[in-house]
């Protein structure tokens, strides 16, 4: 079993163009990205920010866009 990349919560505001506050308010109630807490180390999984990324990319009619995914460089 490969281990994914995981990406700290600074990285994941800086990918998506969030403050590191909202992704902490989105934890707290429950939207947003899943995440994995292991202490006090919050990380995300990269397949859960490309999902997050395609689900929410849309085209100019309101439909979601299918595979507008860009691989994610490294942060």
């Amino acid at each position: 079993m490969a281990i994914e990349q995981l990406f700290k919560t600074e990285q994941v505001a800086e990918i998506l163009g969030f403050a590191t506050k909202t992704l902490s308010n989105q934890r707290v109630l429950g939207t947003g990205l899943p995440f994995i807490k292991i202490g006090n180390a919050v990380r995300y999984k990269k397949s859960d920010i490309e999902t997050y990324i395609e689900e929410h990319t849309f085209e100019h009619s309101g439909n979601v866009k299918v595979n507008s995914i860009r691989e994610l460089e490294e942060v």
